[in-house]
C-alpha cells in the first residue's frame, strides 16, 4: 500500500509520477474509483496519477498486489 499526502494551493491540478518496483502492480477496484481512475500507466514500471486540489492537502492510497514468489528450486543430488 502507497499512502501519501499533496500540498498545493485549492483549485490547482497537478501530476504525481510513480515509479513501482518490477513485479508489482496497482490493485484497482472495480468499478473503478475516483482514485483509481486517476491512475494511468505510462511506460515499463512508470505510472502517473492526476490530481485535482479542492483543498489545501490531498491524501490518497493505493494497494498493489505483491509480486509472486517464485518457486524455490529442489537441490538436485548427485
Amino acid at each position: 500500500m502507497l499512502t501519501a499526502t499533496y500540498r498545493r494551493a485549492p483549485g490547482l491540478r497537478g501530476k504525481a509520477f510513480i515509479l513501482v518496483p518490477e513485479g508489482y502492480a496497482p490493485k484497482f477496484d472495480f468499478p473503478l474509483s475516483p482514485e483509481s481512475a486517476r491512475l494511468t500507466h505510462v511506460e515499463g514500471e512508470l505510472w502517473v496519477q492526476e490530481i485535482e486540489f479542492d483543498a489545501r492537502e490531498h491524501s490518497f492510497s493505493v494497494p498493489f498486489t505483491a509480486p509472486k514468489k517464485s518457486e524455490a528450486k529442489e537441490p538436485t543430488g548427485t
